[in-house]
């Protein structure tokens, strides 16, 4: 006697639901602070997430579509119209630490302790954005100099072409808790940043 074993598509059911959990543990909500997920993309994904809730027979072409609508999400970036400065407030175990960042003589990132020291160093601390060529990404253009910076390791130097940055939220624990809800983490690598 044989026994017939008729094959489903678990895997692809299983993976569709493991990503709807992951997505849905993320928190994903739209908000209008840099970094913040754009209304637009959030929308997109809450669409995809219901769509793929609703598969009766889910297989690898829903999972490649939520995964697409996961990686569809945008966040707001910088005005490339306006002016910014760097203010990295940080806990140091539980003293708070601001330094500013500014463009030294060697068109290299630096910072300063004091507001006197940040003051006198006018122009050079203040920055640009422009879109990057990635999606999330920008290029941080100095004022002072009209260059861009490059990755952001070491020292971090400025030139006639730079990288793309990546804008995300801050969860460093040494973020001041004031300023936790908007923190931005500004990377070249995904895990060193400013």
């Amino acid at each position: 006697s044989s026994i017939w074993v008729e094959e489903l598509p678990i895997g692809a059911a299983a993976e569709l639901e493991a990503l709807i959990a992951e997505i849905e543990a993320m928190n994903i909500v739209a908000g209008t602070n840099i970094a913040d997920y754009t209304e637009a993309s959030v929308n997109a994904l809450n669409v995809a997430i219901a769509a793929a809730k609703a598969v009766e027979t889910a297989t690898d072409d829903d999972v490649a579509a939520l995964q697409t609508a996961l990686e569809g999400l945008r966040v707001v970036l910088p005005d490339p119209a306006k002016f910014y400065y760097f203010d990295c407030t940080y806990k140091a175990g539980t003293e708070e630490i601001s330094r500013k960042l500014h463009i030294n003589n060697n068109n290299q990132l630096n910072w300063v302790a004091t507001q006197a020291a940040f003051d006198a160093a006018g122009s050079r601390a203040i920055f640009q954005f422009e879109a990057g060529e990635a999606p999330n990404t920008v290029k941080i253009k100095s004022v002072h100099t009209q260059s861009y910076m490059g990755a952001i390791s070491g020292d971090i130097t400025f030139g006639e072409t730079g990288a793309d940055i990546t804008i995300a939220r801050s969860n460093s624990n040494e973020v001041a808790d004031d300023l936790k809800p908007y923190a931005v983490m500004f990377t070249t690598d995904g895990t060193t940043g400013i």
